[in-house]
């Protein structure tokens, strides 16, 4: 089990394709735009590319660092 990361409001995440919600878009990516923690553990309410706000736990998710060209 890896640690969960440290994430902030603004960051771009992608949500880990094991975890499934009928309202995500098929890039699974989107922007925090807020962040609960309870014990340590963050819930992430995320602006998703297809316009819905979806909120997950931060063991979901992954921060993206660099977009590659298609």
């Amino acid at each position: 089990m890896t640690q969960e990361e440290s994430f902030s409001v603004g960051d771009l995440v992608q949500v880990s394709d094991g975890t499934y919600d009928e309202r995500l878009p098929d890039n699974r990516t989107g922007l925090i735009i807020s962040v609960t923690r309870v014990r340590g553990e963050s819930i992430c309410e995320i602006w998703m590319t297809n316009g819905e706000t979806l909120k997950f736990h931060g063991m979901f998710l992954k921060k993206v660092q660099k977009v590659e060209k298609v």
